[in-house]
């Protein structure tokens, strides 16, 4: 995957976009696209993916956009995806540095990076599970995009899904017993799918014809907040975590994608290029 696809449509105030009440406020104004924002367990961080460098490095700052601080400098891609280990110590990110894509931790200050997967495909979107025993991940290693699971040190990796179709987009439940994923279902058409933290019962959640991809879990587990052109123009979305109940969050013409929750329920951050370039900003839900 190139970063070109990172950066493409993802399969304030209420006047600017916000819909149900709710209010938008930006977090980033670099000139070059930023992206992929993730909560620390205290909610107090954001790491994030800058292209200030002229490519992907990885990035964190404080909740309100300040104190920035880039944490890698290897000359190939480095890209974060929502990645804060549970006690907050680790971010987990994926590196271009050793040919195709891998999957790397690294402290938060910058130190000890570590590389975790060493298949000759490309390995994406990694993240922890709960207790942070476990890394969720997508991987081309046969054939297709399939949803992985591997212990934290990298070792134990088991396939979870084996549809030809392509998957990715994996988040653990806050209980750590299920996992949401979105599958290209038909043509370029996404919806989203649930199954048990084993890859059993699998159950799907959204059908519809818009793409309904990248979704995350509140902090109870009740609700998803996911990414959807279901309205004709890609916005963000609420439903129940059984996939009824679904409500629009975002309505804005620019595109807004890669929705993340904050620990607190309160905030989620995603990216859009309403202002121009794509960026990150932060929705207050209440």
């Amino acid at each position: 995957m190139c970063l070109w696809l990172l950066l493409a449509p993802a399969p304030g105030c209420r006047a600017q976009g916000a819909a149900g009440g709710t209010r938008v406020t930006r977090l980033t104004r670099d000139s070059t696209p930023t992206f992929s924002g993730g909560w620390s367990p205290d909610g107090a961080w954001i790491s994030y993916t800058s292209t200030t460098s002229g490519k992907g490095d990885v990035w964190t700052m404080r909740a309100d956009g300040s104190s920035r601080t880039r944490l890698t400098t290897d000359p190939a891609d480095d890209f974060a995806w929502g990645n804060w280990s549970p006690d907050g110590e680790r971010l987990l990110f994926v590196s271009l540095r050793d040919g195709n894509a891998e999957v790397y931790v690294i402290s938060r200050d910058g130190t000890g990076e570590r590389r975790l997967t060493t298949d000759p495909a490309s390995d994406w979107l990694a993240t922890w599970s709960p207790d942070g025993a476990k890394v969720l991940f997508n991987s081309y290693r046969t054939g297709g995009s399939d949803i992985y699971v591997m212990a934290s040190d990298g070792s134990a990796v088991t396939r979870l899904t084996t549809d030809p179709r392509y998957e990715a987009g994996a988040r653990f439940s806050p209980d750590g017993r299920r996992i949401v994923f979105h599958r290209k279902v038909a043509g370029e058409n996404y919806d989203l799918f649930v199954i048990d933290a084993d890859g059993s019962n699998e159950r799907r959640l959204t059908d519809d014809p818009g793409d309904d991809s990248y979704a995350d879990w509140s902090p109870d587990g009740r609700e998803l907040v996911f990414a959807s052109s279901r309205s004709g123009n890609r916005d963000l979305y609420l439903m129940n975590a059984d996939g009824s109940n679904v409500r629009r969050l975002t309505d804005h013409p620019a595109t807004d994608g890669y929705p993340t929750w904050s620990p607190d329920g309160r905030r989620i951050v995603f990216r859009s290029d309403r202002d121009g370039v794509v960026g990150l900003y932060a929705l207050v839900l209440r």
